[in-house]
């Protein structure tokens, strides 16, 4: 029942549609396989004995109704319509299981989007407690392995199910007591084996999970980190660790596909002598050569379509359960609603203006499972169009602070107020539209520069002229037009083919590109060359009188013309003022600064 819900729910989440008309097409498959399989009995009885036609009722009905000449073309017909019926059931039976394929992969399609869009419309502190890695092999690995490893075996188990039991059904009313023998065996043979194995199917499934989640982990880890890798030479070890977590997952399959395979080659030796046991019982009861030949025909025509459902069946019911643990994953991980952009949700809301403050007003905070405050009863005010700069040693609460003010992080309590108007999680997003931000590591994609300085925004949205404006602001558009491709350069994964400074100017330049009202800039000139530093600080300056510029530095240089400074500590604000005033009445900021 618990599995039922997980499916239903998994089901209802793809809004993947067709459910009943794919059910009603595995519905009229299977009665028609077992109309073609009936009709196997009179035509081996006709061609048998040829005067059953006059004997038997329904036969020599159909002789009459269609006004047959003699009893060789009626057996012909018959023979005709047997192989139509024999040729249909495929034909229906490949167009059930295209229908199942194409439902599946439409399902895994729209589960695997669902899924991005729900961690992704998540809180960003959603995205400190979980590991991209795991959240990458979630969507990809485990949606596969819940549509591949529960949901069409489901479909196909529920398919040849309604074969078998269809066909097991024709066999008791045409005899009873070894239909009754034959479904013993069968069934309960693979009941058996299947009651042994399923404990075990379930935990190493549970373990499948972890060495996927592993193996995606050192993936992506040896590959953000190849540069340090190389230098170490540690290759060894990553290549280790992947084929460890590799190697159980190998073992897992092997183990789930064995499991579900070895069965039917024992029960097929048992098939045979199944027949054998059909004639025998036959002979003893009495039957004349011309009564067993059709029965056991029909009882050979379906053993061949009954052994592959019995063993679809059992193959799918050993998927299912070693696939399990992806269900579950992924069901958890499914809200219960859709989670709906904000700005989708509250476009209704009307604009926020920030004219004259932006007020954080006792704001405290700490992260999930820890027990100190990272920001600790905190208040300030920063003034429209003001450049601000926030210092502090390195665990100091900068960048979470930084992250309250950008919105990705709700304060435990206190106010954040922008004009007076408080900002809570219906209108953050509009704030944040007025923001732009430059993380002390810039996340390049792997394009051109054209595209990451633009970056989001599709090929035929982009403006030239815009791109062109930023990068003069980041002191980066001489750079770019040096090069042979110009704007169209190529810049590597991460921007490998660019230097550190060079990546830190292109993510100044996508910070201004949208001429947001608000700057903020988290160490955002660390890296560069003092020369290129004092360029970019000037361009950045000179927007001061249209702009709201927040920096968050090390180097102290770089706050030097800011209007106000704060101080932090242990996530207070320890000192404010002016960089001359915080020099001469502040010790530990004149240490910062180096001053004597």
């Amino acid at each position: 029942m618990m599995m039922y819900k997980r499916v239903k729910k998994l089901v209802n989440f793809s809004r993947t549609s067709g459910v009943f008309f794919l059910f009603f097409g595995i519905f009229i498959k299977s009665t028609i396989e077992v109309i073609g399989v009936a009709s196997i009995t009179p035509f081996v009885a006709v061609m048998v004995n040829p005067e059953i036609v006059q004997t038997n009722q329904y036969l020599n009905y159909a002789y009459e109704y269609f006004s047959f000449d003699n009893n060789t073309i009626f057996l012909n017909y018959l023979g005709a319509v047997t192989l139509i019926l024999l040729i249909t059931s495929n034909i229906i039976s490949a167009l059930v299981e295209w229908m199942i394929i194409r439902f599946s992969k439409v399902m895994e399609y729209r589960l695997s989007t669902q899924l991005l869009s729900q961690y992704l419309l998540n809180k960003y502190v959603f995205f400190l407690d979980n590991n991209s890695s795991k959240l990458g092999k979630n969507i990809i690995s485990e949606v596969q392995r819940c549509i591949d490893g529960v949901i069409i075996p489901l479909m196909v188990a529920c398919s040849r199910f309604v074969t078998a039991a269809f066909i097991v059904v024709l066999l008791v009313y045409v005899e009873p007591i070894p239909a009754f023998g034959v479904g013993i065996l069968f069934g309960g043979g693979y009941f058996l084996i299947y009651v042994f194995v399923r404990k075990r199917l379930f935990n190493l499934g549970s373990l499948s999970s972890e060495a996927l989640s592993i193996r995606f982990k050192t993936i992506n880890e040896a590959f953000l980190g190849v540069k340090d890798i190389k230098l170490r030479g540690i290759e060894k070890t990553f290549i280790s660790r992947y084929k460890k977590s590799a190697k159980r997952l190998a073992y897992y399959n092997i183990y789930q596909h064995v499991v579900s395979i070895l069965p039917r080659y024992i029960l097929e030796s048992l098939a045979f002598g199944g027949v054998v046991l059909v004639m025998i019982y036959l002979v003893n009861k009495g039957g004349s050569a011309q009564n067993i030949i059709p029965i056991v025909a029909l009882y050979a025509v379906a053993g061949y379509k009954l052994l592959p459902a019995l063993q679809n069946i059992y193959s799918a019911i050993v998927t299912v359960k070693f696939n399990i643990p992806a269900l579950i994953i992924l069901t958890d991980d499914l809200k219960d609603k859709e989670l709906c952009n904000p700005s989708q949700k509250n476009s209704n809301l009307s604009p926020i203006e920030f004219k004259d403050n932006f007020d954080l007003n006792s704001i405290f905070f700490k992260y999930p499972n820890s027990d100190n405050y990272a920001i600790n009863n905190l208040s300030l005010n920063i003034k429209a169009h003001s450049t601000i700069g926030i210092v502090g040693t390195t665990g100091s609460g900068k960048t979470t602070l930084i992250d309250i003010i950008l919105g990705l992080l709700e304060s435990d309590s206190g106010r954040v107020n922008v004009d007076n108007n408080i900002l809570d999680s219906k209108n953050i997003h509009l704030w944040q539209k007025k923001i732009s931000y430059m993380p002390q590591s810039v996340y390049l994609i792997d394009d051109t520069i054209y595209a990451n300085i633009a970056f989001g925004l599709a090929n035929d949205e982009i403006e030239t002229d815009k791109v062109i404006k930023a990068a003069k602001v980041a002191n980066l558009n001489d750079f770019i037009v040096s090069l042979k491709d110009g704007y169209n350069t190529q810049i590597g994964e991460q921007g490998v083919k660019l230097s550190g400074g060079e990546r830190q100017r292109l993510g100044i330049a996508r910070a201004v590109y949208d001429n947001p009202e608000i700057i903020v800039l988290d160490e955002g000139t660390s890296a560069l060359d003092t020369v290129t530093e004092v360029a970019v600080m000037e361009a950045i300056n000179s927007l001061a009188k249209e702009k709201t510029i927040i920096l968050i530095a090390h180097r102290l240089s770089t706050v030097k013309d800011c209007d106000i400074i704060y101080l932090l500590n242990d996530g207070e604000i320890e000192d404010s003022g002016t960089y001359i005033e915080l020099v001469s009445k502040n010790d530990k900021f004149k240490k910062m600064t180096g001053e004597k």
